[in-house]
């Protein structure tokens, strides 16, 4: 558990700082482009108008680079294919292969407008700084050793979780028992653990459906459920088992207008859409079960008292 956490935090924090350091250095030093600082490690335009000539893709040109780069890498499968600026005179096609028995997330080549073969991005064989960033993805979300090591991560990672949230809960309840409470802390908390991915579902179950800004509904759920949160002790008084019970149930229900969105838009019954909507269904029915599970244990547990 504590190498994953190790891994886990490192990584992504050079992932998410990465980022942040792109912005700076594109606004101090690039005139506000934070992708030249990607430059040293994806490449730049002009190694890319070198490629193609600064030519439109001609008709073919995908086939074609299918079909060289599978003949001078038949041992490296291809992961992703794209057209980089479509529509424009320097669009190019990107295909990235997967070398085998390397960290990095992928080797990247470059075509001319006919898709023939004119060279790699050298991210499996380059500088080590550009091998070690190219690392840094599938180290952190697992995506190395194949499904043994994609378990592993899942169950630790699913134990991470209970950990950061069962932790947090803990020291509340102990601080409570100490004399020095914390109702609404311990409310918030327990809203953003399961009103999080609650709304990330929601968010995409309405923007699925209605085509409405995904960005501006999930913030704005967001901050309705922590208004909603922060002035509830005034007119509830419900403890937060209750609390708990409550949103355990806006998730599972979440969860499943997820699936059902997704299902009426796209009707989509092949082999990965099912391993995903009948895994988010399980996990909806679960929570919303729990949660009514609670509700009924409460009910009985009152009645008992009434009835002495």
């Amino acid at each position: 558990m504590a190498g994953l956490c190790l891994i886990i935090t490192l990584t992504g924090t050079a992932i998410g700082l990465g980022q942040l350091v792109a912005l700076v250095m594109g606004a101090l030093y690039y005139d506000g482009n934070s992708l030249k600082a990607y430059e040293p490690i994806f490449g730049s335009p002009a190694e890319i108008s070198a490629a193609t000539g600064d030519k439109p893709l001609e008709d073919g040109a995908m086939i074609n680079a299918i079909t060289n780069l599978k003949a001078a890498q038949p041992d490296q499968p291809m992961t992703f294919i794209a057209i980089r600026m479509v529509g424009t005179p320097t669009e190019f096609i990107e295909i990235t292969t997967k070398p085998h028995q390397r960290l990095v997330y992928g080797e990247a080549w470059r075509f001319d407008a006919k898709g023939n073969l004119k060279g790699s991005y050298h991210i499996s064989d380059g500088p080590a700084g550009r091998q070690v960033a190219a690392s840094l993805y599938d180290l952190h979300f697992g995506s190395f050793g194949g499904w043994p090591v994609k378990l592993i991560y899942a169950v630790l990672g699913f134990g991470l979780t209970v950990m950061i949230a069962a932790g947090m809960d803990i020291w509340l309840i102990k601080s409570a028992e100490k004399g020095k409470p914390h109702p609404l802390i311990h409310r918030l908390w327990t809203v953003l653990i399961y009103g999080a991915p609650a709304m990330i579902a929601a968010t995409f179950a309405i923007a699925m459906s209605t085509g409405a800004n995904p960005v501006a509904v999930f913030w704005g759920g967001m901050a309705l459920m922590a208004v909603i949160t922060l002035i509830s002790p005034r007119f509830s008084d419900a403890p937060i088992a209750e609390v708990s019970r409550l949103m355990r149930l806006a998730l599972g229900l979440s969860l499943l207008a997820m699936v059902s969105a997704h299902q009426a838009t796209h009707m989509s019954f092949t082999t990965a859409a099912l391993q995903v909507n009948i895994v988010l269904v399980l996990l909806g029915l679960g929570f919303a079960l729990t949660a009514a599970r609670g509700w009924l244990t409460a009910r009985k547990a009152m009645m008992l008292q009434i009835g002495q």
